[in-house]
């Protein structure tokens, strides 16, 4: 009896350490030794299980059904819950794939504008139709760019998601990219062929939105991919002057190392230093006079950035410009344009 009392007591043991394991560890070790020990017992709970499973598979099987004919909108909340293989049972059961809902998305467009990847890709798989856009002309390429799903934006670009497609902003994937700050995808859109100087009707280029936002990351990307650091928009400003009109010290050094020219003028003749003088950024200004920015170049009034900070030190209630004392401390002999006087220390 006392074997027996021992046995039970070290089989009870180690049943419990096999429950505080998890289920996995009671199929992978309690149900082979059962087997072994005891196999009618196993037969019976083997047998009881699997009616169990199937009874759990038509019970699922009835559910689906029954959304289907009850709720219009069921694909769309599986995949705004990412419950793929919901969405797979749904469509197999005659579900619309490219049904829209009430704000013109498909389920194709929800789950690449909400970054659901497997949902994503299972209705990819079932045939949904790459071709419908937003009713704002996006294409599930620049909604998966937006949400920054790397992997659901590589599949459809494997797909043959047309890579410059633009949207109602006139915009590709890759202004998308750069507006939303996803550096990450920067090198898979380019890589795929994206062009990297597109421009928008109004000749904006990924690099200007990057330098507009501040979106360093993206900007690097983009300039390590060879995009243009001095191509102009519409009203010929660079992305240096948005940098420059933003205070971004940061940006404004990165476009500077990779060779932005300090002095170039926009249409009505004002330069990066006009922008940063006018608005009393002492940094930048000190930034672009270290790079050969001109303190003497003339905008279209005739305007110097000199002229334009000794009209804002008039101005008491716009802020931080006593620092510009600093500026012409720090710079006691500035050299103007040909022909100009010189600003000397007072």
């Amino acid at each position: 009896m006392s074997f027996y009392r021992t046995r039970t007591e070290k089989n009870a043991r180690v049943l419990d350490l096999l429950i505080s394991h998890g289920e996995r560890a009671c199929r992978l070790f309690f149900y082979p030794c059962l087997k072994q020990v005891e196999p009618k017992l196993y037969s019976k709970i083997r047998k009881y299980v699997s009616e169990v499973n199937e009874s759990i598979g038509d019970a699922r099987r009835q559910l689906v059904g029954y959304l289907l004919e009850k709720d219009k909108s069921a694909l769309f909340r599986a995949v705004q819950k990412n419950l793929h293989g919901i969405v797979a049972a749904l469509i197999d059961r005659g579900a619309d794939i490219n049904a829209c809902n009430e704000i013109q998305y498909t389920p194709l467009l929800l789950a690449c504008g909400t970054g659901k990847a497997e949902s994503a890709e299972v209705l990819i798989k079932k045939g949904a139709n790459f071709g419908i856009k937003t009713p704002a002309s996006d294409t599930a390429l620049h909604l998966a760019v937006q949400a920054g799903a790397a992997s659901l934006t590589n599949l459809l670009l494997h797909k043959g998601m047309g890579i410059n497609l633009r949207n109602q902003a006139d915009e590709t994937p890759l202004h998308v990219a750069a507006l939303h700050n996803q550096g990450a995808l920067v090198g898979l859109l380019v890589n795929a062929g994206a062009q990297i100087n597109a421009v928008t009707k109004e000749l904006v280029t990924p690099l200007h939105i990057a330098s507009q936002r501040g979106n360093t990351d993206v900007a690097q990307q983009l300039l390590h991919h060879k995009a243009d650091v001095n191509v102009k928009d519409k009203q010929s400003k660079s992305p240096l002057h948005f940098a420059a009109e933003r205070g971004d010290k940061t940006m404004v050094e990165i476009l500077l190392n990779a060779n932005a020219d300090p002095n170039a003028q926009d249409k009505e003749k004002k330069t990066p230093l006009h922008t940063a003088a006018v608005r009393g950024h002492l940094s930048i200004v000190k930034v672009l006079l270290a790079k050969k920015g001109r303190f003497g170049a003339k905008d279209m009034d005739g305007c110097t950035p000199i002229d334009l900070i000794n009209l804002l030190l008039t101005q008491p209630r716009v802020p931080a410009l006593g620092c510009v004392c600093e500026l012409i401390q720090l710079t006691p002999q500035l050299e103007l344009n040909k022909g100009e006087s010189r600003v000397v220390k007072s």
